[in-house]
């Protein structure tokens, strides 16, 4: 079992008592394999499409939480990913973290109204993310 195999299915384990106790330690060893360059992409290629999306976003939140830029670079790209629009999973994943997505309520919005034209489903997602932002 690779790394980022193991790693998940510790946070999956973990996510049942809302405490990544152990996950925290295998993230940090993970990002000490991967490194911090181009890590949401290089990560996003190696994580099992099998993997439920609350998952994989568990492992980007954590990450968020574990990067020296305390996640700077990790939420530029998963930013991309909702500017693209170019991957409802990505989009789901992004919209999944404990962070809010852009730097500003304004580009939050126009930003989401493009992934909820886009991908439908995540409509009342996007939605729900802007309710509970306070404006800029």
């Amino acid at each position: 079992m690779n790394m980022v195999v193991a790693t998940l299915e510790v946070i999956a384990a973990e996510r049942a008592n809302t405490h990544f106790d152990k996950a925290f330690g295998m993230v940090d060893a993970l990002l000490k394999a991967y490194g911090e360059s181009d890590l949401a992409t290089r990560l996003w290629e190696d994580i099992p499409s099998s993997t439920p999306v609350e998952t994989v976003s568990d492992l980007y939140g954590i990450l968020v939480w574990s990067t020296p830029d305390n996640g700077h670079a990790l939420t530029q790209a998963t930013d991309s990913w909702l500017t693209e629009c170019a991957c409802e999973r990505k989009c789901h994943v992004a919209l999944n973290l404990d962070t809010y997505p852009f730097a500003t309520y304004q580009e939050m919005r126009d930003r989401l109204a493009g992934v909820a034209t886009a991908w439908p489903r995540l409509e009342q997602h996007c939605q729900r993310l802007l309710a509970e932002r306070p404006k800029d």
